[in-house]
């Protein structure tokens, strides 16, 4: 079961959509570059993965492939 994340009001989703032009601008403003605690980098991997599968799912729905 996948389950999404949405803002709760309308000046939460400008903030986020703040922070997403920020990191488009400037990607390595929004990367962490500690270390991570145990368990966290594997969550982080398989976070990625996720997303990333779910994105290509969507574009091959929105262009019929």
């Amino acid at each position: 079961m996948e389950s999404t994340v949405r803002p709760t009001s309308p000046s939460a989703a400008k903030a986020s959509g703040r922070v997403v032009d920020s990191c488009a601008s400037s990607r390595s403003k929004c990367l962490y570059k500690g270390s991570y605690e145990p368990g966290e980098r594997d969550y982080a991997e398989q976070e990625a993965k996720r997303l990333n599968l779910a994105e290509l799912e969507r574009l091959r729905k929105a262009f019929g492939n």
